[in-house]
């Protein structure tokens, strides 16, 4: 954890609060944000609370400062009184892991269809969902149903750029690619960066290419970070690490599992499906556009026909 590596050999550090919400408070300090959660996924350099704390209720403003230890995370200022003790915490490994021996995702056209239906079926419409009609997959015919929005239509070229540059080895080329979308769309985290995370999360996962694999990654997270505000920055800081929530990583995994349909007619996909259904929960409609980039991601690996 980033923020653990921080604190080592240090009695404390100072953090600011950055943004406070229902279930999240973002505090700011030196290494990055980290982040007291209740009631969601895990994520990196962030602490999930066993009870609930209504975090809108607690004193909090932009210039309360908090002290970040390896033991606790607390303020000084008797008003607040606020104190979380980490030392009874169990540390969560989130960092992708890519899947050895295999080939890439298997089932594509299904995997994609699921996604594009679960983002269709949320009604969370707001950012890149649009980008998803017309696509050259057997996608439920509701889908066209989805109107461009402004975010949509200027996106769409600019998208299409990324996806197509990825799969190139120019990394200059990457970083324009990537700075001209990042930053762009609604939200606070906006959705073009939700989709160069779903993108990246999926994309990498079929990648071999070592040390260059990494460069082409850092090459567009690292560039959108540039380009977007704190909170984005932080989740795309992380994506260049391979640190994803603990949602977006069992996403990943049922990616990877097989979805043909079994002797008897029995489901297939549920996994797959509840997964996405967790996903969309972030925020108004952040899960949706990182669905909209992991589908991307399967698209640039059908088969040239």
């Amino acid at each position: 954890m980033q923020a653990l590596q921080a604190l080592a050999g240090r009695r404390r550090l100072r953090a600011k609060v950055h943004s406070v919400f229902a279930h999240a408070v973002n505090l700011q300090a030196d290494f990055g944000i980290c982040t007291l959660l209740y009631d969601t996924a895990l994520r990196p350099n962030s602490v999930l609370l066993s009870e609930n704390p209504y975090f809108q209720s607690w004193p909090l403003h932009d210039e309360s400062l908090f002290f970040l230890s390896p033991e606790k995370i607390w303020t000084d200022d008797p008003a607040q009184g606020l104190c979380v003790e980490l030392i009874p915490a169990k540390a969560i490994d989130l960092r992708l892991r890519r899947p050895a021996n295999k080939g890439f995702i298997g089932g594509l056209e299904q995997k994609m269809d699921i996604i594009a239906k679960a983002v269709f079926q949320s009604g969370r419409h707001e950012g890149l969902a649009p980008l998803l009609c017309n696509a050259p997959v057997g996608i439920h015919a509701a889908i066209y149903a989805v109107k461009e929005n402004p975010y949509s239509l200027f996106l769409r070229p600019k998208i299409d750029c990324f996806c197509r540059v990825m799969e190139q080895n120019d990394l200059a080329a990457i970083r324009r690619a990537a700075a001209g979308i990042a930053g762009c769309g609604p939200g606070l985290t906006p959705s073009a960066d939700d989709f160069i995370l779903g993108f990246i999360c999926v994309w990498s996962l079929g990648e071999t290419g070592g040390a260059f694999t990494q460069a082409k990654i850092d090459a567009a997270a690292l560039e959108a970070v540039k380009h977007t505000g704190s909170i984005s920055a932080a989740f795309l800081r992380h994506c260049a690490q391979g640190l994803y929530s603990l949602d977006i990583l069992q996403f990943a995994e049922a990616l990877q599992e097989d979805t043909t349909e079994p002797p008897g007619g029995d489901p297939a996909g549920d996994n797959l499906r509840a997964a996405c259904e967790k996903v969309l929960q972030f925020g108004a409609a952040s899960g949706a556009d990182f669905l909209c980039g992991a589908f991307y991601a399967l698209m640039s690996r059908r088969p040239a026909v």
